[in-house]
């Protein structure tokens, strides 16, 4: 019971994984690599987020934190979501302070109420419980219910020679590296060819090859209708995707980047062309309206010596 727990923070991160297994050079050693968990291969070795991070993965990475760190900790109170940020929403949308990160109807919304520190902690920690799973997979370490704050894995523990729970200590060995997207890689890998047809389709909603069926599948103000009810942000699975199979990459919500004070890509409160692709919008805090998606990179680590 006490692993099943264990497993249970790191359940969503890694279901629907595709463990065929590829081969990929990083600095002349050769790694077998698989598509990391929720991703999206846009180029070699760069992969995306299928979709924004949702409320139920934020909830994982909260329960992960009491855990180890304790319910009282710094750590957990850090981390917490801000949910007075629905307050300053619409008269309609204020219900949500209350049940839109609680209520698991919201479970796969994207997460919002929480600013870069905290999407960057939680892109950190999305890291360590992928590439702990894959030494658990490799017979690597062990899976083991007693790790707490001063001795959990992380992969700079493991490749410091220092994890207490390790069965094999390799020398060398790639990992997939969870990071917020800095603006040229938003631009880049995840707008890609989403800001081309903006050009083109002055109707973006219209375009045939980026929506599969409706004209609401943006979320966005112009396709809600002044005088529509407003809703806020929709479920981050079943909308319409870029060519390269990615949602909600333009509307729903607003997705932070590693710049300050900057999120990218526009929102719900958003019109089609308020939506600037290339200088995105201002983020200084946290909001009800921008959450966040990753990018993922293989890299390698070398274990180091003392």
């Amino acid at each position: 019971m006490k692993r099943l727990v264990l497993l249970f923070s790191v359940f969503v991160l890694i279901i629907g994984c595709n463990t065929t297994a590829k081969k990929l050079i990083i600095n002349g050693n050769i790694y077998e690599i698989y598509n990391p968990p929720a991703t999206k291969k846009i180029e070699s070795n760069v992969y995306v987020d299928v979709a924004e991070i949702s409320n139920i993965d934020y909830k994982e990475y909260l329960y992960w934190i009491k855990r180890i760190h304790g319910f009282d900790s710094k750590e957990f109170f850090d981390a917490g979501i801000n949910t007075s940020v629905w307050k300053l929403a619409s008269e309609e949308l204020q219900k949500y302070e209350s049940e839109y990160f609680k209520d698991e109807k919201y479970n796969n919304h994207p997460v919002v109420g929480i600013n870069l520190s905290q999407g960057e902690n939680y892109t950190n920690w999305r890291s360590d419980r992928v590439a702990e799973m894959l030494l658990i997979r490799k017979g690597y370490i062990e899976i083991s219910p007693e790790q707490k704050k001063d001795n959990h894995f992380t992969i700079e523990r493991y490749m410091s020679g220092k994890y207490k729970w390790t069965k094999k200590q390799v020398e060398k060995m790639a990992f997939p590296i969870y990071k917020i997207p800095t603006q040229t890689d938003y631009e880049k890998y995840i707008l890609n060819d989403v800001a081309e047809q903006m050009k083109n389709d002055k109707e973006f909603e219209g375009n045939k090859k980026l929506v599969k069926k409706g004209l609401d599948l943006y979320n966005l103000k112009k396709l809600n209708g002044s005088n529509t009810k407003e809703e806020g942000p929709k479920n981050r699975i079943g909308y319409a995707k870029t060519s390269k199979g990615l949602t909600h990459v333009i509307g729903n919500v607003s997705e932070m980047i590693s710049s300050e004070n900057k999120s990218m890509g526009g929102n719900w409160t958003t019109e089609l062309k308020d939506i600037k692709t290339s200088n995105g919008e201002n983020f200084v805090q946290e909001n009800y309206y921008t959450g966040l998606r990753n990018i993922c990179i293989w890299e390698e680590r070398v274990l180091k010596s003392f």
